[in-house]
């Protein structure tokens, strides 16, 4: 199979053009010819995938995307992208893919697909699946199986069907499940979080945006507009936010270093007042 694991954070000299970005392994290790046949394209561009399938349509087996790219910057997809490529996939006889190992059971309880009412071939879930045990999961349509039913190829594994993680995906659901109002109560502690920020930055002259959802997002200082793709995330202040990220630690609060946060049911009316309080020193102190 193809290395897909490419150009997701690419070097400043080795981007290639704004609209056809080199493919750039994402780490050392990995021989040309492992994705060789493997092309990038902007986030967000629909027209440059459509034009992409209209001159080589035939050659391309499958699109893969996170359906919001939180691994660059929690960036929400342009209104229309997510269904236009899946249309795309489904006219011309690709395979549709969204990377929900980040979305998945965070955005909603169908992840991605329910929240954004868009259905994919097939999706790829994690760590929130199973409330941090190691288990993943893929699943699509009947169809996109019929492969490993008829043997024309295989899926094995030593921990397929591990018990003690199953039960932890069984718990983690059943208790998301049982919940009505779970995904409301997560989206909006991200959201009040993100209001905090928002106001604390703007009281001390702070340039801040934040990008996401309410459980999945990422602040960028120094910047006015959410990034629309990856190259508008590097006018991030990556300086400034690892000064914040320092004080918030000394306040008790441990943030990702590239600026990514994620909410959890867990996370109550104590942990949202400690965050507060936490945002309004250290931007002061900024």
């Amino acid at each position: 199979m193809n290395n897909i694991l490419v150009s997701y954070h690419e070097s400043d000299d080795a981007l290639g053009a704004p609209e056809a970005p080199r493919v750039v392994a994402a780490c050392g290790g990995q021989p040309a010819a492992e994705y060789a046949e493997t092309i990038t394209l902007p986030w967000n561009r629909l027209d440059l995938l459509e034009d992409l399938f209209v001159k080589r349509g035939g050659e391309i087996a499958a699109v893969i995307t996170e359906p919001v790219l939180a691994n660059s910057g929690s960036i929400m997809p342009a209104e229309g992208f997510l269904k236009g490529m899946v249309d795309l996939c489904r006219n011309y006889g690709a395979v549709s893919i969204f990377d929900e190992v980040i979305t998945g059971f965070r955005l909603a309880l169908g992840g991605a697909r329910e929240y954004f009412d868009v259905i994919p071939d097939l999706s790829v879930y994690a760590k929130a699946l199973a409330g941090g045990f190691t288990l993943s999961a893929v699943a699509g349509s009947r169809r996109m199986f019929d492969v490993l039913r008829d043997g024309a190829t295989i899926h094995a594994g030593t921990y397929n069907g591990s018990t003690v993680n199953l039960a932890a995906g069984l718990a983690t659901l059943s208790i998301l499940s049982a919940n009505p109002l779970a995904f409301q109560q997560m989206h909006g502690h991200g959201y009040a979080i993100r209001q905090a920020i928002e106001a604390a930055a703007a009281s001390r002259g702070i340039p801040v945006c934040i990008s996401g959802a309410g459980t999945v997002f990422n602040v960028h200082f120094g910047v006015q507009s959410p990034p629309t793709h990856y190259r508008e995330l590097k006018a991030t202040d990556m300086a400034l936010y690892n000064r914040f990220r320092s004080g918030m630690l000394e306040e008790g609060i441990q943030l990702l270093p590239d600026g990514r946060w994620y909410v959890g049911l867990t996370h109550g009316d104590a942990e949202l007042k400690l965050v507060r309080a936490a945002v309004r020193s250290v931007v002061a102190e900024l």
